[in-house]
């Protein structure tokens, strides 16, 4: 079993956060999630629109937006200048599928048994490749306190803070029943859920039973935050959108068939938004061209995309992104390897579909707006003392909060500001909850 060292006990104010990852309140149903449901009828939950990545939490604990003002986990940026070490330039010249496959023994001896990137060497080597998966999953709690570059939440707290990922169902009773603890912010991340629904989304005789495990699992952790004066946090930081196999497209077909040489160009062709680079205005103009044929997508330039979201991406990050609509997604994609699939599904019985049906049943990740509600991301406090200031707010809102409501100063690295508060009584005192643990 795995234990927390915690802080001695202080009278200061404690918070435990339960972010159930990848749970949509659309399939959130008084028969298999009874008390989320009563969660959400009693108190006001805040809404903030997501980004187009699968890859929202380190805006949600730094407090600052991807890009040149924030942390760098934007999956892939182009490098300065293109890697080719001598020992490498065979792969130029195997196929692409041969040239993935080998990647396989590298990430089996690192650990990376959650997903394989199956980008070929041509691509790889003008890359520089970010994903938060590789950078800071990790047993070592102070891992956390920067991610992607940037300081998060957990920085100014030190040992006073606590994370841990639940990645396997058969865990979440244990881990459930060891929370809350003595530290002042603590953060249980339910990463299991995310998992089985990007597989199993179309199956409800597989999700209704682990939604119910899950909603078992806040509501212990409800009571035990209220029998030791701990305010909890209910956090959703994205839903999944349902995908059929018919809805996924076929990319990389037509930026193929744009007749563009290699060496003018480079994609890092995500699940449900890619992005590409380019060498010559031709390049350009042509692969731009071909990507608006495709049906079901969006095409923008990375200046759109940073006006329209109020975001700081720069070209090195991504000239022209194209994004599918909700619950289309593109196939295949820089995770889609067949070897690669039977690795990770014998690994992880939450991905084991995988190995039979390469083609994901749920997806996150898209443009947010009206048409994309998986992108949503919702936060809740099961407490009659706190309140939204308004009923939505920005993703960097979110850590600033949370060390607000914990008598934390917001740091000035972060650029989000506070959006929940204590309530005031008519009296004019703040109806706080309360501290001590019942006896």
């Amino acid at each position: 079993m795995k234990t927390q060292s915690s802080p001695a006990r202080s009278s200061k104010k404690r918070i435990l956060i339960v972010d159930v990852v990848g749970f949509d309140r659309r399939r959130m149903t008084p028969d298999v999630a009874p008390f989320l449901c009563k969660l959400f009828e009693r108190h006001t939950a805040q809404r903030m629109p997501g980004q187009p990545t699968t890859e929202v939490w380190p805006a949600l604990v730094c407090g600052v937006n991807p890009g040149v003002e924030g942390h760098l986990l934007w999956h892939a940026r182009l490098r300065d200048e293109p890697i080719d070490p001598w020992w490498a330039k065979p792969l130029k010249v195997m196929p692409d599928f041969l040239v993935s496959a080998m990647q396989l023994v590298p990430h089996f001896f690192m650990g990376h048994d959650f997903d394989v990137p199956a980008i070929p060497h041509w691509r790889r080597r003008q890359m520089e490749f970010h994903r938060l998966k590789y950078h800071v999953r990790s047993l070592r709690p102070e891992k956390y306190n920067v991610v992607g570059g940037a300081k998060s939440m957990f920085e100014p707290l030190g040992d006073e803070a606590v994370h841990e990922v639940v990645s396997k169902f058969e865990d979440l009773d244990e881990v459930a029943s060891r929370y809350p603890t003595d530290h002042r912010l603590q953060f249980l991340e339910f990463h299991c859920f995310d998992l089985v629904s990007h597989w199993y989304l179309d199956r409800p005789d597989v999700m209704n039973p682990i939604i119910k495990k899950v909603d078992d699992a806040v509501a212990v952790l409800s009571r035990q935050c209220e029998e030791k004066g701990v305010l909890l946090c209910v956090l959703f930081e994205h839903g999944q959108e349902l995908v059929t196999k018919e809805r996924h497209l076929n990319m990389r077909k037509v930026v193929h068939s744009a007749g563009v040489s290699r060496k003018d160009f480079c994609y890092y062709n995500g699940v449900a938004v890619s992005r590409f680079w380019f060498r010559t205005p031709e390049a350009r103009e042509k692969i731009v061209r071909a990507l608006k044929t495709i049906e079901h997508t969006r095409t923008v330039t990375y200046q759109e995309l940073n006006e329209e979201l109020d975001m700081t991406l720069t070209p090195e990050w991504g000239e022209v992104y194209i994004a599918c609509d909700a619950g289309y997604l593109f196939h295949p994609h820089d995770y889609y390897q067949p070897l690669g699939n039977i690795f990770v599904g014998l690994k992880s019985k939450e991905m084991r579909q995988r190995m039979f049906d390469p083609y994901h049943r749920g997806y996150h990740g898209y443009f947010p707006g009206p048409k994309s509600p998986s992108e949503d991301a919702w936060a809740i406090f099961d407490s009659d003392a706190v309140e939204p200031t308004a009923t939505e707010a920005r993703l960097i809102d979110f850590a600033p909060s949370v060390l607000s409501l914990i008598d934390e100063p917001v740091p000035d690295f972060m650029r989000g500001k506070p959006t929940f508060k204590y309530v005031t009584t008519s009296s004019g005192v703040k109806n706080e909850p309360v501290l001590e643990a019942r006896p």
